[in-house]
């Protein structure tokens, strides 16, 4: 206990983590004596506690004052500091608050109508020194100043056209390896680039087109406003089909702040009967190359776009697209592999029980409205830039799609699909959940097309790439497709360190422990349940590798199947 020089009586307390393995602070809070208020707060919380694996610790220190006594406090200043490593190297710094100009018992309810919390004038990078100095609370030291300066100087010379012109002239000589490896050319003052793919990470194979050379170029461009330009135009030829597919994709971002485009997308693309694609195209070709397996299934699709998407209220988001198409059947045409020359790939057709019909070739004007909505959605506002915050409330998003048929034997339909889905609700000590639940239906007529059908996301792989939340770990491709109506629930419980804190030894390492189910419903082949048990976070130092789960999976028979996903980090799928 201390009497500060107010007056005002201390009394220090002490905070004992009951596990130093648990995200829990260690330190002191100081805390007025009789007032109850914080006097004050010296905190640390240490990364192992957080299970992460760059922050060694993070100080928080905080002083409180009366801005209307006796009892009303509120935050002064406030010190973050941290220390950090990665692959041995250390770093550290610290953040400086300071919180002045408070209006006590004053109504300000009317200056926050809506959901934003923060917000920066367009002129407020354009202030001189004079002004700085005047209102700011902390004075520079002798060496932040020599390095304001010497920063300042340096930046008015990296910002000319002849020094930005020397820096990209150097990088963006062409050498024989980035030939092979892939090419950007960058033009940092027009704020432009064009880039150039690796012909050898464009290289591809499944059993319709062979070997198939994808060549996807990228042309951008942005202003001071941050407005974009995006031109993709891309290349495709199958040697085994001997056919070109020429495509063209363009973007131009409008409005940075509500997150407008307009999009164009034209040609002639061999595409997955999922559009969510869920076969990735590499590992099919290894699985097909090795072990003979063709697992992708495709169709050839003649096609016109027009996209608009914008947030056209704060947490509401409408996405319009409009497309013609002619899609067709596309057939095996290579029994090519490095092993099993024996085995015959599968026929280029999702299911066995389909009839021609619904892969016939067929002609529609597709129409698609998806709007997405973000309750109470808190966000910060800067110039050209608007920061969003995740909202504590699950996001909606309803979706109608139309399609009309431009020939004579295919059915008009009407989609309609509604999704609510919330990838972090809050459990504190115990983890945080996800989870996902859908559920479709047709207006009128079901669709006679197959691609029309509602897919649910299955997989067949042991290493699937870039699961999403709605997909199925050991569903068959296309198995449960439908044409009338479905309700699907995925569910993902992170328990981060609650139970293995709890476990010797292991609470040293980085693991955590995961379980959850999926399961659907359909009125042709009825239910499917899969419960899976799962550890994450499996890495190497600083870096993370994979997940893994283990699955159980059944259907309305019974118990179905059951095996092992790996779920590889995003540096692994890259």
């Amino acid at each position: 206990m201390v009497i500060d020089p107010n007056g005002v009586i201390v009394n220090k307390i002490k905070i004992i983590p009951k596990s130093e393995n648990a995200p829990l602070l260690t330190g002191y809070i100081y805390i007025a004596d009789d007032l109850w208020n914080v006097y004050s707060t010296d905190l640390i919380l240490a990364g192992p506690a957080l299970k992460n694996t760059y922050l060694d610790t993070i100080s928080i220190r905080q002083i409180y004052i009366p801005i209307l006594k006796p009892d009303k406090w509120r935050l002064f200043s406030q010190v973050i500091s941290f220390k950090a490593g990665l692959l041995g190297f250390k770093i550290g710094g610290s953040f400086s608050y300071i919180f002045s100009d408070y209006i006590p018992e004053k109504d300000v309810s009317a200056k926050f109508l809506n959901n934003e919390i923060f917000s920066v004038d367009k002129g407020a990078l354009n202030k001189d020194s004079s002004f700085w100095r005047s209102i700011r609370p902390i004075a520079l030291t002798k060496e932040e100043s020599m390095d304001y300066m010497i920063k300042d100087s340096l930046q008015k010379i990296w910002s000319t056209k002849t020094y930005i012109d020397s820096i990209d002239n150097k990088g963006n000589r062409l050498t024989a390896l980035k030939i092979l490896t892939g090419y950007t050319r960058t033009n940092t003052y027009d704020k432009s680039s064009f880039t150039y793919p690796s012909p050898l990470s464009s290289l591809r194979f499944n059993a319709v087109e062979g070997f198939k050379a994808d060549l996807n170029f990228r042309w951008q461009k942005s202003d001071t406003t941050f407005r974009r330009w995006v031109v993709e135009p891309k290349l495709q030829y199958g040697f085994a089909d001997k056919i070109f597919k020429p495509s063209i994709a363009a973007e131009y971002r409008y409005d940075n702040f509500n997150q407008g485009y307009i999009s164009f997308r034209a040609g002639r693309q061999n595409e997955q009967f999922d559009p969510r694609q869920p076969v990735s195209e590499r590992g099919n070709s290894w699985a097909s190359l090795w072990n003979k397996r063709n697992r992708i299934r495709l169709f050839q699709n003649n096609f016109i776009e027009l996209g608009f998407r914008r947030e056209i209220y704060n947490g509401v988001y409408i996405n319009i697209a409009t497309e013609l198409t002619s899609r067709k059947p596309v057939e095996i045409n290579t029994q090519y592999s490095f092993r099993k020359q024996h085995i015959l790939y599968h026929e280029n057709i999702p299911r066995p029980d389909l009839t021609p019909f619904s892969l016939a070739e067929n002609q529609y004007w597709k129409n698609k409205v998806s709007v997405l909505i973000r309750p109470a959605q808190k966000y910060s506002s800067y110039p050209f830039y608007k920061d969003r915050d995740a909202s504590d409330w699950p996001n909606l998003e309803i979706e109608f799609e139309s399609g009309l048929p431009l020939d004579q034997i295919s059915h008009q339909f009407n989609k309609l699909v509604f999704r609510v889905r919330d990838i972090n609700l809050n459990l504190r000590l115990y983890g945080f959940a996800s989870y996902n639940i859908e559920a479709g239906t047709y207006i009128g007529k079901r669709p006679s097309y197959f691609g029309d059908y509602f897919h649910p996301m299955g997989n067949e792989l042991l290493m699937p790439i870039s699961p999403d939340l709605s997909s199925f770990n050991l569903m068959p491709y296309y198995a449960f497709s439908t044409n009338q109506y479905y309700g699907q629930i995925n569910f993902r419980h992170h328990f981060n360190g609650f139970i293995f804190d709890k476990i010797p030894l292991l609470n040293k390492t980085s693991l955590k422990m995961v379980l959850g189910f999926s399961a659907l419903f359909e009125p042709t082949d009825g239910r499917y349940l899969e419960t899976f048990l799962g550890i994450e976070n499996f890495r190497i130092g600083p870096i993370s590798l994979f997940d893994v789960d283990y699955t159980w999976a059944f259907d309305r028979g019974g118990f179905r199947d059951r095996g092992l996903t790996i779920r590889l980090s995003q540096i692994l799928n890259n």
